[in-house]
């Protein structure tokens, strides 16, 4: 297997798992807010401040995401899962494994944990 050399920093990959766990917190926290409020709870400022900041977090990690895949395409390769970018390696975040050549087509599910297995084990 073929290993490039990442770019320095958190891989846009991990960006997107950080933005996605804020939407999934802000989600919560809608339905949390409404329950609130048809209680009256005196936390309801509380999980409001707290879902502004989920959007903070969801707003944060799209934008450095979408940067920092920019600068990887510009390396030659992409850390994000399911990409447009086919003209470019797609890589395991972590070790830098090239998990797709550029110009072939995204593997399916199956085919992508089978290769990540394959690098976890080597």
């Amino acid at each position: 297997m073929r290993k490039v050399e990442l770019i320095d920093g958190w891989p846009a990959a991990r960006w997107i798992l950080l933005a996605q766990a804020g939407v999934i917190v802000g989600l919560a926290l809608v339905v949390v807010s409404f329950l609130l409020v048809a209680s009256e709870s005196a936390f309801l400022p509380l999980a409001l401040v707290v879902l502004l900041a989920s959007v903070a977090v969801q707003y944060t990690g799209f934008l450095r995401a979408a940067a920092t895949e920019r600068r990887e395409i510009a390396a030659g390769y992409t850390s994000i899962k399911r990409t447009r970018n086919l003209d470019v390696d797609q890589v395991d975040a972590e070790s830098g494994f090239v998990i797709r050549e550029a110009g072939s087509p995204l593997l399916r599910r199956e085919e992508y944990a089978a290769v990540i297995e394959a690098i976890r084990a080597s």
